[in-house]
Parts: C-alpha cells; structure tokens; sequence
C-alpha cells in the first residue's frame, strides 16, 4: 500500500519520510501534480485522491510557536485533518498522525503518563492537539478506518529551526558567546522533559506502518526525564560556555513540572533496541553545530 505523506517539508515529516523510503516502504509527499498542497483546499485534496486507489495517510503538517493565535492551531491542526478525512473517505485505508506530548499539560510529579492519562492541556498548541486527536479517534471509528496517533515527546535533531526547547537554547548559547556574557542560566531549569532523537522517532513510525497495530494512541517517548538544566550543561559544555544553574530570582521560586511518557505500549512493537545515550545525542548537536542558526 502507498503512503501519502502530509508535512514533509517539515522537521519531522523530512526525516520520517526519508527513513520510510530508504527502509521500502512505499511512500510519497502528498503533492498534487508535483505542488505543494494547501491542506485547507477540500478541491484539491479531492483531486489527489481520485488518482489513488487506496491509501495510508501519515499527517504529520501542523505548526507550533509562542505567538500563533489559537484560531491559526484550530485550522492547521483540526480543520486540516477533517479535510483529509473527509475527502478521502473510500480511499484511506490506514491512518497515522503525529499528536504531542501537550495534550496532557503538565504535571507536578514524576508520574509517567500513560496513553489512557486524562489531558489537561496548558496551551492553545495543546488544546489543538487534543481535539485533532479526539476527530481522528471518533472519525475512524465510525467508518471502520484503522488508525493510529503518536504521541511526540520533545523530539530534537539535525536541522530543526527554533521554536522548540534544544535548538532556542542552543541559538540563545551562540547569542550568549557572541557576546561574550560572563554566565548563562537555563530558563525554568528544573523542569523535566522526555526527550527523543529523531532517528528513534524515525524508527518508531516505521514500526508502526509496518505494523498490523490496534487503534490507539502510543506515546513516542523514551520514558526517562532529564531536567531542562542537565540538558542545557551537556550544550554549554560542548560550547566552552560557563553554565550556572539558577538560585535565585524568579525561577528559583518556579516549582518544577514534569512531562514524561511511559513509552511500554509503542515498545512491544519494536524487534530492535533503541537505547540511546542522552549525553551524547544532545553533546553531538552543539559539537557538530547541527540544528539551524537563528
């Protein structure tokens, strides 16, 4: 079965579909005549699936940002997703989106969520996410489509722009050695985040469309928390920038959240182990300069 594939001029639908493709799987960008494709024009996309018999549909289009209004994420995330759906009624045979970590919000404790953990969401982003999640869910079940969400949890890698914890704290690094500042603190360091290398995520998806997986929701996580200070050392480090942890001031009185998977159920799919070594993820980043300059 071919895939059609939305969001793949993005961070994670480059990496994910290159990884799908070289791994033979069949899939493609969904384009239309070789264009980019506005997910919002119901015509177009009808236009793409008149040529295709049947098909997977992996979306992974959506857009995130402190300054997006919460109408922008409705239409990139909910409206986007009920076109898909809708138009290609008959012709989707399978379904995959990415969802995120933000549809639960966060927590006070260390407690791992679990796929079944209530959301409680703490941004527009995340209210967004929930309600694409929830149409997947109630959309496919009425018309017998298997289907599939996965959980993102701070995913990080090679040439991912800012806007995401690891590479506005690298471009914040540069900013700071530039400038040649004396210390540099973490924002909100104690928090603590899952976090994924691409490569993993990668392999994770290619399980999942491999798969013959029951409908759900699985969370794409490592299931171990690292403070937003550790991994903000490991970056500075690497930097030659003097890292201090912070003490006082205002984010001395931030109680720390936490926002940590429990990954169990997407790792019975997977035959092969992918462990990795946090440190040296994150150490390669700064050494290597890959993610984006501001």
């Amino acid at each position: 079965m071919r895939w059609l594939v939305t969001g793949y001029r993005g961070f994670l639908g480059r990496a994910i579909l290159t990884h799908l493709r070289n791994a033979g799987v069949d899939a493609k960008p969904m384009t239309l005549q070789g264009r980019r494709v506005d997910l919002l024009e119901r015509a177009s996309l009808r236009r793409i699936y008149q040529d295709e018999p049947s098909v997977g549909l992996l979306h992974l289009a959506g857009i995130h940002g402190a300054q997006i209004a919460p109408r922008e994420f409705e239409q990139a995330h909910v409206q986007t997703t009920r076109n898909l759906l809708e138009q290609g009624l008959g012709k989707i045979k399978r379904w995959i989106s990415v969802g995120s970590a933000a549809e639960y919000g966060l927590s006070a404790s260390e407690e791992l969520f679990e796929e079944s953990s209530r959301c409680v969401p703490a941004t527009a982003y995340g209210h967004s996410k929930l309600k694409q999640t929830q149409l997947v869910q109630t959309f496919c079940e009425k018309e017998n489509i298997p289907w599939v969400v996965f959980r993102a949890f701070n995913v990080f890698g090679p040439q991912q722009k800012p806007g995401l914890l690891i590479p506005d704290t690298l471009a914040r690094l540069r900013r700071h050695k530039r400038e040649l500042n004396a210390n540099f603190q973490a924002r909100y360091g104690a928090d603590v985040r899952d976090f994924l290398p691409i490569r993993t995520l990668c392999e994770m998806v290619l399980q999942l469309v491999r798969g013959q997986t029951e409908n759900g929701i699985y969370n794409a996580c490592s299931g171990v928390g690292t403070s937003v200070a550790q991994i903000t050392a490991w970056l500075a480090s690497e930097m030659g920038v003097n890292f201090v942890s912070e003490t006082e001031g205002t984010d001395a009185d931030h109680p720390p959240n936490y926002s940590v998977g429990n990954p169990t159920r997407i790792q019975r799919l997977i035959k092969d182990d992918l462990a990795f070594n946090l440190e040296q993820e994150i150490r390669y980043i700064a050494r290597e300069g890959a993610l984006e300059s501001p």
